[in-house]
This record gives structure tokens, C-alpha cells and sequence, in this order.
């Protein structure tokens, strides 16, 4: 993938049974808010939960399977795999994860209602901040269960929550090169 707007979506992301398992599992389990500098880095704000995933796991070991298999990617190494539970948030906080060790990112949405703004916004490079959340983002990739979207780390991007849209969703968040 490039820079620029380019990222790949995927449904039906796991086989069943494994989405099964990991809606259970992700619904089961008791979530942290982030690290003090990742919240400062977008804007003191926490509108998110996670709970820390072993890059060694098992289930980055599907996850690696799925997106070489839907992606024609391979994970050299994973940064962070995170369970995240996320939701609302008083404006939209878009920003890049783009750093030495992660140059992709795929988030796999697990558990949740349906709803277009409990999803991933995508916005326009060259903009400020300021002007991105002015202006909203130019596409936004609706939750549904089983989706997977795929993107370069130099995208600009946000949860689409808002304190008037979207509701909680449990995903999985991975950033690797």
C-alpha cells in the first residue's frame, strides 16, 4: 500500500467458530484505560479501553494467517495487539500510528450494534488537525462484526464517535510492519 487513501476492507474477517470464540472472550474480559502518553498524544482525551494481546499469541498467529490470506501481507512484527473497547468521545480525534516499528495497522471489528459511526474515519492528508476535525473525515468504515479493515500507519484516521453518534465497540487493534 502507499501513502495516501488507500486501505482494504474484508468481512467475514475470522471463520466462525474463531469469531465466536473471540467475541466471548473479548466481552468477558475487564479493560484498562491506555497509557498516560497515549492519551496526551490525542489531545488528554480517553474514550477508550484495552487490554494488552501477547504478539506471540495464538491469536496473532489467525490474525497473521487471515491477513496474509484476505491482504497478500506479511506481518514481519507486531508492535501492539490490543482488545479495545471504545466508545464516544466529545470530538473526533484524527491522527496517525505511523512510527519506526508500525508501518500497517489492521482493526478487526468484534462486538457491537451495526451503526456507521461507531466506526473508523479516514481523513484527508495536508489538512491541520484542526481543520480535519472541522471538516470531518472523508470516509468512514462502518462497524459490523467481522469486518477487518487494513491500512498504511501514515493514514490519517479517528474513531467516528462523537458525543452524539456511534455507540461502544469491541475490536482488536493490531500495528505491525
Amino acid at each position: 500500500m502507499q501513502k495516501g487513501f488507500d486501505y482494504a476492507v474484508k468481512n467475514n474477517f475470522f471463520d466462525e467458530q474463531d469469531f465466536l470464540t473471540l467475541k466471548n472472550q473479548l466481552l468477558n474480559l475487564e479493560y484498562t484505560p491506555p497509557e498516560k502518553e497515549d492519551v496526551e498524544r490525542l489531545y488528554g482525551h480517553t474514550y477508550w479501553h484495552q487490554r494488552i494481546v501477547n504478539n506471540d499469541s495464538e491469536v496473532a498467529d489467525v490474525i497473521s494467517k487471515k491477513i496474509k490470506k484476505y491482504f497478500y501481507f506479511i506481518i514481519e512484527e507486531y508492535e501492539n495487539i490490543f482488545f479495545t473497547m471504545c466508545g464516544n468521545q466529545s470530538i473526533l480525534h484524527p491522527h496517525v500510528d505511523l512510527t519506526d516499528s508500525i508501518k500497517y495497522q489492521c482493526l478487526i471489528y468484534i462486538a457491537g450494534p451495526t451503526d456507521l459511526y461507531s466506526g473508523t474515519g479516514f481523513f484527508k492528508d495536508g489538512n491541520t488537525v484542526g481543520e480535519n476535525i472541522e471538516k470531518g473525515p472523508l470516509d468512514v468504515v462502518g462497524f459490523q462484526e467481522n469486518k477487518a479493515i487494513f491500512w498504511n500507519s501514515n493514514m490519517i484516521h479517528s474513531p467516528a464517535h462523537t458525543k452524539e453518534t456511534g455507540v461502544w465497540r469491541y475490536s482488536i487493534a493490531t500495528m505491525f510492519k
